[in-house]
């Protein structure tokens, strides 16, 4: 899950919205692919 990973380290990276609402809209991301 390198893809994974990359992806949440660029969301911690722009923190454009709170930690809480990162983990289920990387989920949903996750679920797109």
């Amino acid at each position: 899950m390198e893809g994974a990973a990359a992806l949440y380290r660029h969301g911690q990276k722009t923190a454009t919205i709170p930690e809480p609402e990162i983990i289920p809209r990387l989920l949903a991301a996750l679920e797109t692919l």
